[in-house]
C-alpha cells in the first residue's frame, strides 16, 4: 500500500510537470505542420480539439496577446481570421467551454474578466450574396470588453459594442449597444436590469 502510494504519487507528479509541456510542444507541432500542409483554416479547425493547455501557447504563437494567469477551457472556435494578431486579452481572464470569437475586426478583453461557456462575440455583418447587400452593405467594428467583467452563458456580443467595467451581462443576452459601468444587463436585446453598489 505504501509503495503503491509513493509510486503512482509520484508518477501523477511526474507527468503533470513532464507530460503537459511535451503535450503542448507536439500539439503547436500539429498545429504548425497543418498550417504548412493543409492551410490556416485547417489548422485553426485543429484549435477546437487540442487539449486546454495548449490553447493559449497556440494562440500567443500565432500573435494573439494574452496576459499572465488567464485560462481558456476547450471547443473554442475562431473564425474569419489569418492569425489571432486580433485577440487582445489582459490578465486573469477566464474564457469557459465553447466559446465562439469572429475575429474579422479585434476582440480585446480586458483584466479580471469571467466569460461563460457558449458565448459569441460577432465583430462584422455581411450579407455576401444577397441583394440585401446593396442596402446594408458590409461592415465590421471590433468589440471591447473592460475590466472586472462577468458575462453569463450563451450571451451574443454584437459588432461595435463596448462593455464598461464592473458590468455583469445575465445569461442568455443579446448584446446590441455599449453597457455602462457598475451595471446588471439581461434580456434579448440586453436592458438595464439594475446598477451594481458598493463597488
Amino acid at each position: 500500500m505504501i509503495l503503491k502510494r509513493i509510486f503512482f504519487g509520484g508518477w501523477r507528479r511526474f507527468r503533470k510537470y513532464t507530460f503537459t509541456p511535451i503535450n503542448i510542444f507536439l500539439n503547436m507541432i500539429l498545429f504548425l505542420f497543418r498550417e504548412f500542409f493543409l492551410g490556416f483554416e485547417n489548422a485553426n479547425n485543429y484549435l477546437k480539439r487540442v487539449s486546454q493547455s495548449s490553447i493559449i501557447p497556440i494562440l500567443r504563437m500565432k500573435g494573439a496577446k494574452i496576459g499572465k494567469r488567464c485560462n481558456i477551457q476547450s471547443g473554442i472556435t475562431i473564425h474569419n481570421c489569418k492569425n489571432y494578431r486580433r485577440l487582445i486579452i489582459g490578465e486573469n481572464c477566464h474564457i469557459g467551454k465553447n466559446c465562439f470569437l469572429d475575429l474579422r475586426d479585434t476582440i480585446t478583453i480586458g483584466n479580471n474578466i469571467v466569460i461563460a461557456m457558449n458565448n459569441t462575440f460577432i465583430t462584422h455583418m455581411d450579407m455576401n450574396k444577397s441583394n440585401l447587400r446593396e442596402l446594408y452593405p458590409a461592415s465590421q467594428a471590433p468589440v471591447i470588453i473592460k475590466d472586472d467583467v462577468y458575462i453569463g452563458v450563451n450571451c451574443t456580443i454584437l459588432m461595435g459594442v463596448t462593455v464598461e467595467n464592473k458590468s455583469i451581462v445575465g445569461a442568455n443576452s443579446l448584446v446590441t449597444k455599449d453597457l455602462h459601468k457598475k451595471t446588471v444587463y439581461a434580456g434579448s436585446p440586453a436592458v438595464k436590469i439594475k446598477v451594481i453598489d458598493g463597488i
